[in-house]
């Protein structure tokens, strides 16, 4: 079995900069009736979600030719099934589950993926699985940098583009890697400041002025994948889910100086 190995980093921060967990998974053809799919995750959903609601978004009442000519709508979520502590979208060819704020955790936020793919296993097993990714989102308040007034100040980056100038408290940039090992996945870096972020969960977040951290590991898939076969994958222990939730929060801690670490209470 492969290890994975974790940097020697807090368990957690007390002091919570998250404010979005998103598991997704993109298909190559469309489903046959993705309402289909909503009604079976909303009618088999465990009992201990008590409050169960069905949300329309904004791209789901655009007329389906307008859709199919937008490249941006291609992977849109059109239903949003609101549960106790999670979201799930469900599009043509998408499907994520984002955790609500408050984050939970990694291990509870995990098994609700299983059981998700578990309910939609038996009425999916023949769509294929384009790619899967993990995407935190974080945001670091003006009040826990070291210094408001340059944001580049808190993190462990250097930049030097051709020796321009630039503001180091209004920046934002993308870095995209592939994994060494494994070129199926890939790791993209968004950072911008300054950032606002107003989040309706279980808790309402709110931030200002800050810098947000987006994290978001994909897996690429080549062969036939379905989400039978992706399910029993995960749950593997070790396994690529747990090593994609480990680059992410290795990358995290790795971008943050060691003071701002200290700023949100570390365990």
């Amino acid at each position: 079995m492969k290890e994975i190995k974790m940097a020697q980093h807090p368990k957690r921060l007390k002091i919570l900069p998250l404010v979005d967990a998103v598991f997704e998974i993109r298909f190559r053809h469309p489903f046959k009736a993705y309402q289909a799919i909503v009604g079976t995750i909303y009618n088999n959903v465990d009992s201990e979600y008590k409050n169960k609601e069905i949300i329309n978004t904004n791209e789901s009442v655009l007329p389906k030719p307008v859709r199919d000519s937008q490249p941006q709508f291609e992977y849109a979520m059109l239903n949003i099934i609101s549960l106790d502590g999670i979201f799930i979208g469900v599009g043509e060819k998408a499907l994520n589950l984002v955790a609500k704020y408050p984050y939970p955790g990694w291990d509870v936020f995990k098994q609700k993926i299983f059981k998700v793919l578990d309910i939609l296993q038996e009425g999916t097993d023949d769509t294929s699985i384009n790619r899967f990714s993990l995407k935190y989102i974080d945001v670091i308040d003006n009040s826990r940098l070291i210094n408001p007034s340059n944001h580049l100040d808190s993190l462990k980056i250097q930049l030097n583009i051709l020796e321009q100038n630039y503001q180091k408290d209004i920046f934002h940039f993308i870095i995209t890697t592939k994994d060494e090992k494994n070129h199926a996945i890939s790791t993209i870096l968004n950072l911008s400041a300054p950032a606002e972020v107003k989040i309706n969960g279980e808790a309402t977040y709110e931030a200002t002025n800050g810098i947000r951290i987006d994290i978001d590991v994909i897996k690429n898939v080549e062969e036939d994948l379905t989400i039978r076969s992706l399910l029993t994958t995960i749950k593997n222990q070790d396994s690529v889910l747990d090593e994609m939730h480990i680059k992410v929060k290795n990358l995290f801690f790795n971008i943050l100086d060691a003071k701002v670490i200290k700023n949100h209470d570390p365990e």
